[in-house]
């Protein structure tokens, strides 16, 4: 009789002990099942497939026969914090008191884990690609700086990228949530994904790639990477080669409607709600501003706004208040991916097929939820390819027709299933891998200098406060540097001095976008962050 997998046998342990209050028999099946090269895992919204790399890391350990430790690379900040802070409060619960030594969040220069080193490590794929690129983040400073202000050619330092690119291919990675990535109108990011698939397959180091939407062009090109390398492909593909029977059962006897509007969402929303039939109610649209304009038409009954510029507090709060039996919540993209939370009502702008899944996927979310509604608002595509959001309408206006949606059920006889869904609406390849960004990764001769073209999106933090006295990680939000230029032009900028003190200059985030090399400036000239005033914030987060 074949030995179960150690993976396996610590899922089975860790549920016994409260660490998972649900039993998920795929997530057992495929941690006892799962190569150690390339595997593609689909799951429906709701199961649970983020135990995957959680089991692993904490497998980790004590057994480092395969890997030494687990990446969960995903797309968005707040999600990053959230399921951090998840693990570490379910390790406590099971005696794991020391769970900080192990196990971090990493987000570009946050202290986390520098480079990659702790067992478990959660980090955005922005920080994740850098390290692969041989530009550290904790190093960002010393390999650029001492070229930018020299007039010697030639770079004085490279840095210790080789640090945090071995505990890469020394780990088990797991991408979370790839459609975030691949989904906008942003051709480089759908280049990076190709090559770091790629060059993490050409590295022999075990990967998981995982979503509830991963379309069948997805799967195709990372099947290719592996045939590439000759490496071993697995898929897990809920409703193709695994099952739950149980979890089936339970969504069918949900009742979720769907309806298809057109016109201005937050009229929509504004009616839904007068109507009152629904006691938790989720309004998605596509950017900050929509967001900013449905929460000033909603705000007479009670709802909340949730969206990238908020400061950590602010987030923190909302995300409590929709623990709660009442709200109604305004929100962009941020509730796609990693917020456990149930609505009964969603009204929702249209989006790519894999988006608007992910947003259903917050309707009746819970196994003693019975009812819900879904409504999707043909409007602007926003940040989105305009023909995949347009084929997405066109093909839930058919379902509908033709009996519906199943938003948690991947085939249906009558209408359509989210896995059908996507793969009607996702039939564009994707970008072949960058050869340029594969040759960075994978040539030994490479060097950091030639992959500064990666710092084309600066990311800034932004502190709201009136002086740098009173500032912290709470009172704070991420920003690109362009919408912060945009959207507070006269941030203040904050600068570290040669002790590590914190100066408030009068230089001004207009100022600074206007110059030359402005994102190695931020690095060289010791630029922490900008500050922001209170109602400079508030203005700006919630239009008041």
């Amino acid at each position: 009789m074949r030995q179960s997998r150690a993976e396996a046998e610590l899922y089975r342990g860790l549920r016994l002990a409260g660490f998972y209050p649900k039993d998920r028999v795929l997530v057992e099946q495929i941690l006892e099942q799962m190569d150690y090269g390339v595997n593609v895992v689909q799951l429906p919204t709701g199961y649970g497939k983020t135990s995957l790399p959680v089991v692993c890391g904490m497998n980790s350990f004590i057994n480092t026969e395969n890997y030494l430790r687990a990446l969960h690379v995903l797309p968005l900040r707040s999600i990053i914090e959230d399921a951090h802070r998840k693990t570490i409060q379910a390790m406590k619960k099971i005696g794991l008191t020391h769970a900080d030594e192990h196990t971090a969040s990493q987000m570009m220069n946050v202290p986390g884990s520098p480079f990659l080193n702790k067992k478990l490590v959660f980090v955005t794929f922005e920080t994740f690609r850098l390290h692969l690129m041989k530009i550290p983040p904790p190093e960002l400073e010393k390999i650029i700086c001492p070229s930018f202000f020299s007039q010697l050619e030639g770079w004085r330092t490279y840095g210790h990228f080789e640090i945090g690119r071995g505990a890469i291919f020394e780990s088990f990675v797991f991408i979370d949530e790839p459609q975030l990535i691949v989904d906008r109108k942003d051709e480089k990011n759908q280049g990076y994904l190709s090559s770091i698939v790629y060059a993490l397959a050409g590295m022999r180091t075990p990967l998981v790639v995982m979503s509830a939407t991963v379309s069948k062009k997805l799967r195709e090109k990372i099947r290719e990477a592996a045939q590439n390398f000759n490496v071993s492909y697995k898929e897990f593909i809920y409703g193709e080669n695994m099952f739950d029977k149980d979890f089936a059962n339970v969504q069918r006897n949900k009742k979720i409607t769907t309806g298809l509007k057109r016109g201005d969402v937050a009229e929509i929303g504004l009616d839904v709600l007068k109507e009152g039939m629904w006691d938790k109610v989720l309004v998605v649209v596509n950017t900050i501003e929509k967001a900013k304009k449905v929460y000033s038409t909603l705000r007479d009954y009670g709802a909340l706004l949730l969206h990238g510029r908020l400061t950590r507090d602010d987030r923190v709060k909302v995300l409590e208040a929709m623990n709660g039996s009442k709200w109604v919540v305004v929100s962009t993209q941020v509730v796609e991916a990693g917020v456990n939370i149930s609505a009964d009502l969603l009204v929702t702008e249209a989006a790519p097929a894999s988006s608007l899944i992910q947003r259903a996927g917050r309707v009746a979310r819970g196994d003693d939820d019975v009812e819900g509604e879904v409504v999707v608002v043909a409007d602007e595509a926003g940040p989105y390819d305009e023909e995949i959001v347009a084929s997405t309408v066109e093909a839930i206006e058919k379902a509908l027709r033709d009996g519906g949606v199943e938003w948690r059920l991947p085939t249906s006889d009558k209408g359509i299933g989210y896995s059908q869904l996507v793969d009607r609406v996702h039939i564009h390849d994707l970008l072949p891998p960058n050869p340029y960004i594969l040759n960075q990764i994978l040539n030994p001769f490479s060097t950091p200098s030639q992959a500064t073209t990666l710092l084309d999106d600066e990311m800034v933090t932004v502190f709201v406060g009136e002086n740098v006295e009173n500032i912290g990680d709470n009172k704070s939000f991420v920003s690109e540097l362009s919408e912060l230029s945009k959207h507070h032009p006269k941030a203040k900028v904050i600068k570290s001095d040669n002790n590590g003190r914190l100066v408030l200059t009068d230089e001004t985030a207009r100022k600074i976008i206007s110059k030359q090399n402005v994102q190695l400036r931020i690095l060289c000239e010791r630029i922490v962050g900008f500050l922001v005033s209170e109602a400079e914030y508030l203005h700006d987060a919630y239009g008041v």
